[in-house]
């Protein structure tokens, strides 16, 4: 048996040599220097065999090492960061040396930071940007959830998917604050502006200051970061071109919860009251009587996520845009229109928002550039008197109702056992929740370039918006299946709230800037000063007791008048 294994173990060693040399003959090592076009060694340089893993990068002085495949078709690919990308195919000797041509075309790059913009080159501080394309490959409906991961070191979150407010909770590098932790939002310039009511097709580019340094202009408003959108403009001396773009689609509600049927609801809840050494709630015959479904009434087996819930919503978008210039006026004019149905049953969920912009640029005697852009949005969203998500909101009440009630009797009333409202009839009778607002937005600026270097810049800024909402809380009776006496009712008396919001806001921007380059030294300074007014009016009436509840109107009820107003 030892003279066996020593056979086998020294065939083995045999085998693994032959291999070894085998390998070593089908190899070879490829060796050479990369420069620039200065001559000068080009350090870390990426030297990867095209189609392969294989690879390696230069040392200091330029100079490379790499093992290849003993073949005369092997590619390979030379990359660094600022100069193009080099294919070079193996010829018959071992020593490849090759000159990297500089790249401009990302290094070049324009970046929008405050108050102006950088070659990306230039950048010192954490700047992530994104351009149209990257927002054009989603079928989004607010920018915010676009963002969601293409901008590290941001952090996007939805809570709720309601038609007209699905937009996200934006956090850069985390939470820093106790407070408000939402970034700044700059719309062309302008602070303070809602980006998810803005038209995706209307976004040229979005850059996010995440650090102290590149936010710091914006003082302590940049403390959380600053989000900085720049819209579209027309392209100069290009013939009208006319844009079209739609899509239609459905959302699905994905991931829901799976709850117990009656019976095993029943059985569950009988196990846990004996686990505590109390008296069961429910009888064997009860049991019996929800597993056979003799009695809808009072042992029903509801599945409320699946009642509160339709199967799917509608979703539709269009967009239409024109777009052109001559040498010196170039303009950009668009129109969208976004519809949203709502996920929840009822008829009192949905969205629709309209979007108008027109931006006219032109250039006059060579020094003065005028930029006027306009913007109206119109929106309008509703849902049920009852704000979905919370404590008294439909999805919550589904939640938390037992099995056994069923979404109506069996003579058509709605279904009440008491201790929770049926969310079903609360969605569908109890009332409702619209908004509508209106927001024209006007943006001016002129740049005058002095001398070579020097330009002055001033800018004004107007955001109008004009806002109603009007609740209406819809008495809902329950009525016995047995006796047809009402045994409960929701939302008594009933009630209806009118509420108008006015709010302006001005801003004036003043500027002057130099910037020149001399040799590889660029030097850039920026001084300004700005101004900013915001007025908020409102006003609410409220009344109880609607007379005619077909027709919800606050002239009709009659009731405990409330009025209130406000400026700020």
């Amino acid at each position: 048996m030892l003279i066996k294994k020593f056979t086998c173990s020294a065939f083995l060693v045999l085998l693994l040599l032959i291999i070894t040399g085998n390998a070593i003959a089908q190899s070879t090592i490829i060796t050479g220097k990369v420069t620039d076009a200065d001559a000068n060694p080009l350090e870390n340089v990426s030297v990867l065999i095209k189609g392969t893993n294989n690879g390696t990068t230069t040392d200091a002085n330029g100079t490379y090492r790499l093992s290849v495949p003993k073949s005369s078709g092997n590619i390979l690919v030379f990359s660094f960061v600022g100069f193009a990308d080099k294919e070079i195919k193996q010829s018959q000797g071992n020593t490849v040396n090759l000159e990297l041509e500089k790249s401009n075309q990302s290094l070049d790059a324009v970046v929008v930071v405050g108050y102006g913009t950088q070659k990306k080159v230039n950048l010192t501080g954490a700047v992530s940007a994104i351009t149209a394309a990257d927002l054009e490959s989603r079928p989004i409906t607010a920018i915010s959830s676009g963002l969601q991961g293409y901008l590290p070191g941001v952090t996007i979150r939805s809570f709720t998917a309601m038609p007209g407010q699905n937009g996200s909770t934006i956090r850069i590098r985390g939470t820093g604050t106790l407070g408000d932790a939402s970034p700044l939002i700059v719309i062309d310039g302008i602070p303070g502006g809602s980006m998810d009511i803005l038209n995706v097709d209307d976004i040229e580019s979005i850059s996010v200051l995440k650090d102290a340094a590149s936010s710091s202009i914006y003082g302590v408003r940049g403390a959380n970061g600053v989000i900085l959108i720049t819209t579209k403009k027309g392209r100069a001396n290009a013939k009208p071109s006319i844009s079209y773009s739609n899509y239609f689609g459905f959302q699905t509600p994905t991931a829901l919860p799976e709850f117990l049927g009656s019976p095993e609801y029943m059985t569950l809840l009988n196990e846990s009251q004996r686990n505590v050494g109390r008296t069961p709630t429910y009888t064997d015959a009860q049991i019996d009587i929800a597993r056979s479904g003799s009695d809808l009434n009072s042992y029903a087996n509801t599945n409320w996520i699946k009642e509160i819930y339709k199967k799917s919503a509608g979703q539709q978008n269009h967009n239409l845009s024109i777009n052109g210039g001559g040498e010196n006026l170039s303009y950009y004019l668009s129109y969208g229109f976004l519809k949203q149905d709502g996920l929840v049953t009822g008829d009192n969920f949905g969205s629709k928002r309209n979007n108008v912009r027109l931006r006219l640029n032109t250039k006059l005697l060579d020094r003065l550039e005028l930029d006027a852009n306009l913007g109206y949005v119109d929106r309008k969203y509703s849902e049920s008197s009852s704000d979905v998500g919370e404590a008294s909101g439909s999805i919550y009440s589904a939640l938390q109702i037992s099995p056994l009630v069923p979404v109506k009797f069996t003579t058509g009333g709605w279904g009440y056992l008491g201790g929770s409202n049926n969310p079903i009839a609360t969605a569908t009778d109890g009332g409702y929740n619209n908004f509508g607002s209106q927001e024209f937005t006007g943006n001016l600026s002129a740049a005058l370039n002095l001398f070579k270097g020097f330009k002055l810049r001033g800018q004004y800024g107007l955001i109008k918006s004009n806002s109603q909402r009007e609740i209406y809380n819809q008495t809902v009776n329950y009525y016995s299946p047995v006796t047809g006496d009402r045994i409960y009712q929701t939302n008594f008396p009933s009630t209806i709230d009118n509420r108008d919001y006015v709010t302006t806001y001005q801003t004036v921007i003043g500027m002057a800037e130099y910037e020149r380059s001399f040799g590889q030294h660029d030097l850039k300074a920026l001084v300004g000063a700005s101004q900013e007014t915001n007025i908020s009016q409102s006003f609410t009436a409220s009344r109880q007791s609607v007379v005619s509840p077909s027709v919800p109107n606050i002239n009709v009820a009659v009731a405990t008048q409330l009025n209130s107003a406000a400026e700020d």
